[in-house]
């Protein structure tokens, strides 16, 4: 075993210098006098392969002579990030925010809800158990189509197709579980989801953290890339007519404007091609956001190029070099180049709006919500 060791230190360091984790752990029979006694194998995996990572696969393993939540907090002393785990509350203190160094991100597991479902399905007689794994089964697909990507694709899949899917199975499986008892196994293993909802869309990445961290945050949604979306459900023969539909309705003075022609919109093209409505309108809200700020502001909030220039840049650039030598060197390219692209930069419009906008004032199709009052009166 000595002669290991350097081995299983250096396998341990690996894993552990991950972003990411799995942890699990598994009983394992443990010969003991007069008897066998139960003993505990925790596992904890890397494995940056389904992220676009390059770095190999790795996992190590602790023993311990019982369950006890101090086996893997003393596991992962010294180590933070994300951890997709179970809901074993042993794992509890690693996520409180007083943790140090930091707290750790808990991810919850997918696979472990999906098969306390499969468990009620299985036996024929669970309807509800049936419907939902089919609809997980509905996401997994998905997500297995964007497994090995680059971040940004990754993002943008499960922003425009995943997100929805796991909306729609949270509201559905809210309404499924009124209808049962509360003790029966089939509503606890429902809520053993949904109690945890935050964790088990983590997977959801950037913009679902904000939602967590910000959770007053409007959204408004890019018509730049929305516009896109909508256009390439339609024949090409289509999408000049419609590309000038899609502007009426961003370049509408008032939210009314812009509703109306929405539905317009709607109305010429549904019959025959509703995938492209049922894309635009399934963002309503927000795409319509920015006009509950100032005028001023709109022609920033409407789309989301000019930043995303900017990750472009610092995407390509950081994907071509190779060997940063270290997270600092590759912070400091990032802010270079970051420093380098902001001297293109627009200047914001409406300076003066944003304290009151901080401060919570409200605005309606641009104008100041008591502006407009003081001035009917």
């Amino acid at each position: 075993m000595v002669t290991l060791d350097p081995i299983l230190i250096a396998l341990k360091a690996h894993v552990l210098r991950g972003a990411r984790i799995h942890a699990d752990d598994t009983t394992v029979p443990v010969l003991a006098k007069g008897k066998t006694a139960t003993g505990r194998l925790w596992t904890y995996v890397r494995d940056d392969r389904p992220f676009g990572g390059k770095d190999p696969p790795a996992a190590f393993f602790e023993y311990s002579r019982n369950r006890a939540g101090e086996h893997p907090q003393q596991h992962l002393a010294g180590w933070s990030g994300i951890m997709q785990a179970d809901a074993y509350n042993g794992y509890n203190p690693l996520y409180e925010a007083a943790r140090k160094p930091a707290p750790i991100r808990e991810a919850a597991c997918w696979a472990h809800w999906r098969r306390k479902l499969f468990d009620h399905a299985k036996t024929g007689k669970a309807p509800i158990a049936v419907e939902a794994v089919r609809r997980m089964d509905q996401i997994f697909a998905c997500e297995r189509t964007v497994t090995g990507k680059p971040p940004h694709e990754r993002i943008a899949v499960r922003k425009e197709t995943i997100a929805p899917l796991v909306e729609d199975l949270r509201v559905w499986l809210t309404e499924q579980r009124a209808k049962l008892s509360a003790k029966t196994d089939l509503a606890k293993d429902i809520n053993y989801g949904l109690s945890r909802w935050v964790e088990f869309t983590r997977f959801l990445d950037f913009w679902k953290a904000l939602e967590e961290a910000f959770p007053t945050t409007r959204h408004q949604r890019c018509w730049f890339h929305k516009s896109g979306n909508v256009l390439n459900k339609l024949p090409k023969s289509f999408q000049p007519a419609a590309h000038q539909d899609l502007r009426e309705i961003w370049l509408s003075p008032s939210r009314a404007k812009a509703e109306a022609a929405m539905e317009t919109f709607a109305e010429k093209y549904a019959p025959k091609y509703n995938d492209a409505v049922k894309c635009l309108l399934k963002d309503r809200d927000a795409l319509l956001a920015f006009f509950d700020f100032p005028a001023e502001h709109w022609a920033h909030l409407r789309t989301t190029n000019p930043i995303e220039s900017v990750f472009s840049t610092v995407r390509h650039r950081t994907i071509r070099t190779k060997g940063a030598l270290s997270p600092d060197t590759a912070r400091l390219m990032v802010f270079k180049l970051v420093t380098a692209a902001s001297k293109n930069w627009r200047r914001l419009q409406g300076q003066n709006q944003l304290p009151k906008i901080i401060s919570g004032v409200k605005f309606c199709d641009g104008i100041e919500a008591a502006s407009e009052t003081k001035s009917a009166a």
